[in-house]
């Protein structure tokens, strides 16, 4: 918490907090299937939690910090990802405005390009049917995209263009 600003706390008022990353920030991946491809693990970890859901959800929008020898020490390792915010899709778009549904899972399976990691967990081969059918257009920039709301037709924004 920024002592500096002036939100007042109020008795009763519900507040999510997380503790401040140590080290180097980065963004891994993202909920249209960007991904950084700098370390195989979160890309490798987003295509497992649908495998390990079974099609239902998919864990992505991975950001935070990767641990390195002689950088912050995380449970006393230095070998780890820490990742902060991340954005879980379901089939049913039921999460909010960053749960594009199916067709995000879908158009995320349709550029992610499986990795060493993914070969050693045996999920190479595991993607939705119909993956291919969606755009594989390439992304030079890492938007996080936020379906159209039910609430008046009004889009969500592009949260963020890091």
């Amino acid at each position: 918490f920024d002592s500096s600003s002036n939100h007042t706390i109020y008795v009763g008022e519900d507040m999510l907090v997380e503790p401040l990353i140590q080290g180097h920030y980065e963004k891994f991946n993202s909920n249209t299937g960007w991904s950084s491809r700098k370390h195989i693990t979160p890309d490798a970890f987003s295509h497992w939690t649908w495998v390990a859901s079974h099609g239902e959800h998919l864990v992505c929008d991975l950001q935070g910090h990767r641990g390195h020898l002689g950088g912050p020490r995380l449970n006393g390792s230095t070998q780890y990802f820490l990742f902060t915010d991340p954005m879980v899709m379901t089939r049913q778009g039921q999460f909010g405005c960053g749960d594009l549904g199916e067709t995000g899972i879908n158009d995320w399976f349709s550029r992610h390009e499986c990795n060493e990691f993914c070969r050693s967990l045996g999920i190479q081969m595991k993607r939705p049917d119909n993956f291919w059918t969606h755009s594989k257009a390439p992304f030079h920039k890492h938007p996080t995209y936020h379906r159209k709301s039910e609430v008046g037709g009004n889009y969500c924004r592009v949260l963020r263009r890091l």
